[in-house]
């Protein structure tokens, strides 16, 4: 008898262990992609039939079907915030998705050793274009000018998907096929931790579902205004969680002894990424102030911040198609490569703060004199071997000499210290050397996800694959935004309407004869050869 209960226990454990693979194969992301691009390509179709072409075949079928494109990323500022989440749920599937990383790489050993890298690389592409496709109908709702039809299918739409992440999440939460004797209590508090590290999807597509929603409202409401309080989008922030927790399995398995310096620093994982998000969230204000800032100047016509050498205007718009996704690729490195460092260096301060300790009470003194002695040779240089002002002439040896102009004074004491101060120069030009060092790696990590800043020296900046693309993705925008051309555009399309419509008024014997009065009344009253005046009606004594 007292065998029953734990029987029973054994087979609701089992029940609910098979109920629970089941649920998975529902979730599956694979099977999910797959049966998506149905609805995808029929919605794609759609739209394509609502949109007319304009150079090909135009009297064709009435146009159509045209050309119906995702988004504009020249000329187009309407509708930002939800672009931005659509791009942000793109992001996600596509760093979860299989064969993006290498310890999420399909098993690949059966492949020729030569080859394993192109068919990676072919997967990788594969997967980035069925993600496009699979998410291409989110963005024509968001695009077309069928605001009605396109708030519909993109509401069902972000729906099904915002169905998918959260049912993925929980059974996920759930260890599917392991023993799982928690509490219902524990298993609820897993879910909503899980839902903290990999909710950024299900997040982006229920803002999605409310842009729309919002949308849908002012169709049905027209004149209605409504506010809507949507939440800041901080572009992926949650994803590099997930790139976390996804690389440290792989170190603990490479590094026996990583385990007890993750347990005893846990504490230090969540101090940097508090800290690389509050940097990656500065540096995305601060480039598009940039980005503004650029944009007036090259109005402007300076082009300083423009390599030198005019590069081909197909390399240039090549290098401009590559900006929205490097921009999302290095804003993603930047941050893991930010996190990660500042993880390693305050983890070695914790566990070695002993040592850092006993070297600062050595060496303080020593780079107090360091700091004394170099501002001392600028205060002498000031004093001694900078040349004075007319003025100064009478003043004291010691009073600081007004900078008026670069000469020397006292040129064989300069020589002298020149000579002396070459030896010590040259230690200290050891610590310089170490502080220039940590300077260019310290402002590298920090700018390595900006791609408005040149990482590489002067003359090698198309190296930078990263500047080239923002660099001509401005040039691209200012070509087709410059206020001066949309100005002149518009006045020449205002000028045409005019014309057709003054044309329409007068038949062509009209338009003759007002054009000869306009000619006649533009001349002012004129003199003859004789000196006799005459009016444009009267014939001249000429005649």
């Amino acid at each position: 008898m007292d065998e029953q209960p734990s029987t029973v226990n054994n087979e609701y454990d089992n029940t609910s262990t098979s109920n629970t693979t089941d649920l998975s194969n529902y979730f599956d992301e694979t099977a999910w992609k797959t049966w998506s691009l149905i609805p995808a390509c029929a919605i794609l179709i759609l739209f394509c039939f609502l949109e007319k072409r304009v150079n090909l075949w135009p009297t064709c079928c009435h146009g159509r079907p045209g050309v119906a494109f995702p988004v504009n990323l020249v000329d187009s500022y309407n509708n930002r915030w939800a672009f931005a989440f659509a791009f942000g749920s793109m992001s996600t599937m596509l760093i979860q998705a299989d064969g993006i990383f290498p310890f999420t790489a399909n098993d690949i050993d059966h492949t020729n050793i030569m080859l394993r890298g192109t068919v990676t690389f072919f997967a990788i592409l594969i997967n980035a274009l069925v993600i496009s496709l699979v998410f291409y109908p989110i963005l024509l709702c968001l695009q077309t000018q069928w605001k009605l039809l396109g708030n519909i299918f993109g509401l069902l739409y972000s729906i099904i998907w915002f169905v998918f992440y959260i049912g993925s999440i929980i059974v996920k939460s759930l260890d599917v096929g392991q023993d799982d004797n928690r509490c219902p209590k524990e298993k609820f508090l897993t879910v909503l931790a899980k839902l903290a590290l990999f909710g950024g999807g299900a997040t982006f597509f229920l803002a999605l579902m409310i842009c729309f929603l919002v949308g849908l409202t002012k169709e049905f409401r027209k004149g209605i205004k409504l506010i809507v309080l949507m939440w800041l989008d901080l572009f992926g922030r949650q994803l590099k969680f997930c790139d976390k927790v996804a690389v440290l399995p792989e170190i603990r398995k490479a590094w026996p002894g990583f385990n007890e310096v993750v347990d005893k620093r846990e504490i230090t994982v969540w101090i940097t990424s508090v800290v690389a998000v509050i940097f990656t969230v500065i540096h995305t204000i601060d480039m598009q102030l940039r980005y503004r800032k650029h944009t007036v100047m090259l109005w402007k016509g300076d082009r300083s911040f423009v390599p030198e050498g005019k590069l081909p205007f197909s390399t240039t718009l090549v290098a401009s198609l590559r900006y929205s996704g490097y921009n999302v690729a290095f804003t993603m490195w930047g941050f893991v490569v930010m996190q990660l460092l500042l993880w390693v260096v305050l983890s070695i301060i914790i566990l070695f703060k002993d040592f850092a300790l006993i070297l600062l009470k050595q060496y303080w003194l020593t780079l107090v004199v360091t700091f004394a002695f170099y501002y001392a040779q600028v205060y002498i240089s000031q004093i001694v071997f900078l040349q004075r002002a007319p003025d100064q002439q009478e003043q004291s040896i010691f009073s600081c000499r007004r900078q008026t102009s670069f000469g020397l004074d006292n040129r064989h004491v300069f020589h002298v210290t020149v000579y002396i101060l070459m030896f010590v120069n040259f230690i200290l030009g050891m610590l310089s050397c170490f502080v220039r060092i940590s300077k260019a790696l310290l402002f590298g990590t920090l700018y390595i996800g900006r791609l408005d800043r040149l990482l590489l020296m002067r003359d090698w900046e198309t190296w930078d694959k990263g500047y080239t693309a923002y660099v001509g993705f401005l040039q691209l925008e200012v070509a087709h935004t410059h206020p001066v051309l949309a100005t002149f555009c518009h006045f020449l399309q205002e000028t045409v309407k005019t014309d057709q419509a003054s044309s329409q008024k007068y038949t062509t014997n009209e338009l003759v004869s007002i054009v000869n009065a306009q000619i006649e009344n533009g001349y002012d009253v004129p003199e003859t050869t004789n000196g006799r005046c005459y009016s444009p009606g009267e014939p001249s004594s000429g005649q």
